[in-house]
C-alpha cells in the first residue's frame, strides 16, 4: 500500500516576511515542522504553491495581495516533506512573465519538481510524472484566472504557453477592462449591455466567478489530459484552482469543471482557492474517481491579524484546512487502483512573533491543550471541518487523527 498527500494552498502573506525573517534573510521551516512527521507518512505530498518565488530576495511582497517570496519559502516547503507542487494560481502572474520564470528558476535550482507555469513552451507540453512508492502518478494544475483585473498582467498570444488557464484572463475583453476601470464611460456602458445580453449574470458575481471565454482552453485541457495519459501513469490528478472566496460551499462552476475533468480522464480532482474547506464528490470511491472541491488553505495569515474587505467576521473555521490522503494498491493483473481516502484536519495558529505562522495537525494540538473551552472550541471545529469536507456529520465522533471520507 502506498499514499499520496494532497494539501491546500500556501500562500506567504505580507507579515510572514518580517515574523519569519532571521539575520540571514528567511526561515520559514517552523511553519511546517509539526507536519513532518504526517508527511513522512506518505510517499508523496503534493502542494499548491501560490506565489512566486524571487532567486535572490529582491522585489519581495510589497502589497497586501500582490505576493513574491524568497527560496527559502520553498525549501521549507521540500524540507517539511513536500515533493511536488501545482503553480497554476490567481498569483501567478503578480510579477509578470519574469516572476514566472524566475518561479520556475528557483524550483528547479533546490530540485523541487512542480506544473501549472512555465518559462518555455516546450516544457509546457511535457507530462508531468511524479514518483510515489512505484506508482506513477500524472499531474495536472490549472487556474481560472491569473488576479489581471487588478495586476494588470495580461498575457500576449505569444505568451499564452506560460500559464495554463481554464479560461481567459479576468476582463480578457477591451471594453471589460474599461468597464472594470470606469463603469459609466461610453465603452463601459456599452460593454455592460453586451455582458448583459451574453452572460446575463456575469455582472451580478464577484470578479473571481466571472466566466470569462473558455471553450479554447477547456479544449486544451483535454488534450493535455490525452497527452499526459498517453505517456502511461497510474493516475491522473488534476490541480484545479477555481470557485471564490471564502463561499461556504462549491461553486456551480467548479463543480462543473470537476466533472469536465473526470469524464475526460482524471482520476483525482484537487480542488482550491475557496480559502475555505468544500466537500467533493466522494460517490465513485469503488472507481478511484475523486473530486475534492476545495482544501482550504494550508498556509495564510488571513484573519489572523487583519480582516478581509467585505467580511463582517471570519468564514467559518477559516484557519482550518485539510490534508487529503489517497491510498494506492496493485490489483492482481499489476493494475493501480484506489485502495481508500481519508483526511487529516490541520489547523494555522499564531507563532510567537506577529507574522510567525505554525500549522498544526488539529488532533495532535487538540491532544496537548488543557480542559477547558478551547479545547473544547477546537474539538468542534476539527469535527466541523471533517463534516464539511465528507458531507456527513461527525458530531459524535472521536477526535482522530485522520477520518475516512466514506463510511
Amino acid at each position: 500500500m502506498r499514499r499520496i498527500t494532497f494539501l491546500g494552498d500556501a500562500l506567504c502573506n505580507p507579515p510572514m516576511l518580517e515574523g519569519h525573517e532571521t539575520d540571514g534573510g528567511h526561515d520559514f521551516r517552523p511553519v511546517f515542522a509539526p507536519l513532518r512527521d504526517l508527511f513522512a507518512q506518505s510517499d508523496l505530498v503534493v502542494a499548491n504553491l501560490e506565489t512566486p518565488l524571487s532567486p535572490d530576495g529582491a522585489d519581495l511582497t510589497y502589497e497586501k495581495w500582490r505576493f513574491n517570496s524568497p527560496r527559502a519559502y520553498a525549501e521549507a516547503l521540500q524540507w517539511a516533506g513536500v515533493g511536488f507542487v501545482t503553480t497554476a494560481n490567481n498569483h501567478c502572474l503578480d510579477r509578470g512573465t519574469a516572476g514566472v520564470a524566475a518561479t520556475v528558476r528557483v524550483l528547479d535550482e533546490i530540485g523541487l519538481p512542480h506544473t501549472g507555469t512555465f518559462a518555455d513552451p516546450v516544457a509546457a507540453e511535457r507530462p508531468a510524472i511524479a514518483e510515489a512508492g512505484g506508482f506513477r502518478l500524472g499531474l495536472l494544475s490549472y487556474t481560472y484566472g491569473t488576479n489581471a483585473f487588478s495586476n494588470r498582467e495580461y498575457l500576449r498570444p505569444e505568451e499564452s504557453f506560460m500559464v495554463n488557464l481554464l479560461q481567459e484572463q479576468e476582463l480578457s475583453e477591451p471594453l471589460a477592462r474599461a468597464w472594470f476601470d470606469d463603469p459609466k464611460s461610453p465603452d463601459g456602458l456599452a460593454y455592460e449591455a453586451m455582458e448583459r445580453n451574453r452572460w446575463a449574470e456575469n455582472l451580478t458575481l464577484p470578479v473571481y466567478e466571472r466566466i470569462e471565454p473558455h471553450e479554447v482552453r477547456l479544449a486544451r485541457l483535454a488534450d493535455d489530459i490525452a497527452r499526459l495519459r498517453a505517456a502511461g501513469p497510474d493516475l491522473v490528478a488534476f490541480g484545479m484552482h477555481a470557485g471564490g472566496q471564502n463561499n461556504p460551499a462549491a461553486t456551480p462552476r467548479t463543480k462543473s469543471l470537476a466533472a469536465f475533468a473526470l469524464a475526460h480522464g482524471v482520476d483525482l480532482v484537487v480542488g482550491n482557492h475557496e480559502h475555505v474547506v468544500h466537500g467533493g464528490d466522494f460517490s465513485r470511491l469503488a472507481e478511484g474517481r475523486l473530486a475534492a472541491y476545495c482544501l482550504g488553505d494550508l498556509v495564510s495569515t488571513a484573519f489572523l491579524w487583519a480582516d478581509i474587505p467585505g467580511f463582517d467576521a471570519p468564514p467559518p473555521r477559516v484557519a482550518f484546512s485539510v490534508a487529503w490522503h489517497v491510498d494506492l494498491e496493485r490489483a492482481p493483473d499489476g493494475a493501480a487502483r484506489v485502495a481508500g481516502s481519508s483526511f487529516t484536519v490541520l489547523v494555522r495558529r499564531k507563532g510567537a512573533r506577529c507574522g510567525q505562522i505554525v500549522v498544526h495537525p488539529a488532533a495532535e494540538l487538540w491532544r496537548s491543550l488543557p480542559a477547558g473551552a478551547e479545547k473544547d472550541a477546537l474539538a468542534a471545529d476539527i469535527r466541523g471541518t471533517a463534516a464539511t469536507f465528507a458531507g456527513r456529520p461527525f458530531d459524535d465522533a472521536p477526535i482522530s487523527d485522520e477520518y475516512p471520507v466514506r463510511e
